[in-house]
């Protein structure tokens, strides 16, 4: 049996020592110095050191006295703690999906709903009053069009997540916190179950970006570079990471890595990707002039609505005369100032100030054939000064109401099909 006393405890605690075959003992004269494990559950033993020397001294009439010394010190440490994701971010609720009963479309053409930045998340002021970053009445429309058009491909073109708690930049207020990042990944995968609801037989990819991607793993680089890429045995995508955190796999929602450098093809003449420009101007032009004769990009990230096309003097005999064309459909962010922008400011009271950004809410569709063939993008706009109103194939699409519930808002429970929280 061996005695020490804890650092700071004020008592004894007695533990017996088992030296095992990876026990080292290093003699240093008299002195051993060993590392073994104690046998209880409060520490690592990392260091123990004892042994015996001899020391002289004289005593008051100048003879000299030999003395044996003993020294016995142990060091511990804790022992190492398992990291549990739920320590880390809580597990929302479970949400179930009740598919709605629509059957694929029976038309000539295929048809991809393009679903441009959400810029999903919430602020909470100091009265607890929430706000959010994206726009539940501008979702709202996108749903009830994306259950009538029923889709062949969903593109979810990135920044589903807006993720100011991992942002490099110094934060507006003190508006976002642990509680607002839960919110925001609850409402996220709400949506992601509503999409998979909406439209039961539709491909689903989601694209990477600056936000739901490398905002992430920049923060976790400088924050935990221990965490960044750890994955359990046997999953597909990192612990910590966009599509474990809002859960891809189980909406059977493909994603589309390597921002900014890989696109995704829609067809042979048509790619898209998030996006790596935004100029005050006209972003379209700026890929117009990296984009050969006669294909397509459907880009993201500026929220702006922009097309333009450029035919090429010279260009092979198979693209002669075809045109080259960089579309973006917008967004359904909050386009009001709760976005943190370079513009946008929050008020003393709390209150976030309104600033109209240069944004535009909205999404797109585009009908297409496989293969080398023709495509053509069609803008569905959203009012935001108008009700929120939108027009497609003929039919007026407004708000259901549900956007008045504010932060228990359901993503498009009005809709024929549901995504119920348990």
């Amino acid at each position: 049996m061996t005695e020490r006393r804890e650092k700071g405890a004020g008592y004894h605690h007695e533990a017996k020592i088992i030296l095992s075959e990876s026990d080292t003992v290093r003699p240093s004269g008299a002195i051993e110095h060993k590392e073994r494990y104690i046998d209880n559950t409060e520490g690592v033993i990392v260091s123990e050191i004892s042994g015996t020397w001899n020391a002289v001294t004289k005593n008051a009439e100048g003879e000299a006295q030999i003395h044996t010394l003993a020294k016995h010190s142990v060091k511990t440490r804790p022992l190492p703690v398992e990291l549990q994701l739920e320590n880390v971010l809580p597990k929302a609720h479970p949400i179930h999906i009740t598919p709605s009963r629509a059957k694929p479309k029976n038309r000539k053409n295929k048809v991809a709903f393009d679903i441009p930045d959400l810029q999903m998340g919430w602020r909470m002021n100091e009265r607890g009053l929430m706000t959010p970053t994206h726009s539940p009445e501008a979702i709202d429309v996108m749903l009830q069009v994306l259950y009538d058009v029923q889709p062949d491909l969903v593109v979810l073109g990135g920044d589903e997540q807006d993720w100011p708690e991992f942002s490099r930049f110094t934060p507006d207020s003190n508006q976002f916190s642990s509680y607002t990042l839960q919110d925001a990944l609850t409402s996220g995968e709400r949506l992601f179950a509503q999409l998979r609801a909406n439209a039961p037989n539709a491909r689903i990819h989601n694209l990477a970006s600056n936000h739901n991607t490398t905002r992430l793993d920049n923060y976790l680089a400088k924050a935990a570079t221990v965490l960044l890429g750890v994955r359990r045995a046997g999953d597909k995508y990192p612990l910590i990471s966009y599509p474990n955190l809002l859960q891809l796999e189980k909406y059977d929602i493909e994603y589309v890595g390597g921002y900014p450098a890989e696109v995704m093809n829609i067809n042979d003449r048509l790619i898209t990707f998030h996006g790596d420009k935004a100029t005050q101007n006209s972003t379209a032009h700026q890929y117009l002039a990296d984009l050969d004769s006669g294909m397509g990009l459907m880009f993201h990230h500026t929220h702006r609505r922009e097309e333009a096309y450029k035919r090429r003097k010279h260009s092979s005999a198979a693209n002669m005369g075809r045109q080259s064309v960089a579309f973006s459909f917008g967004c359904l962010a909050n386009i009001d100032g709760a976005v943190p922008s370079f513009n946008n400011a929050v008020k003393t009271n709390g209150q976030v100030a309104r600033f109209q950004e240069n944004w535009v809410n909205g999404f797109g569709i585009v009908e297409y054939d496989e293969g080398d063939a023709p495509f053509r993008q069609q803008f569905v706009h959203i009012d935001d000064t108008d009700g929120f109103r939108a027009w497609f194939n003929g039919k007026e699409y407004t708000p259901q109401g549900l956007a008045a519930a504010g932060y228990s808002y359901q993503f498009g429970t009005n809709s024929p099909a549901e995504a119920d929280i348990l």
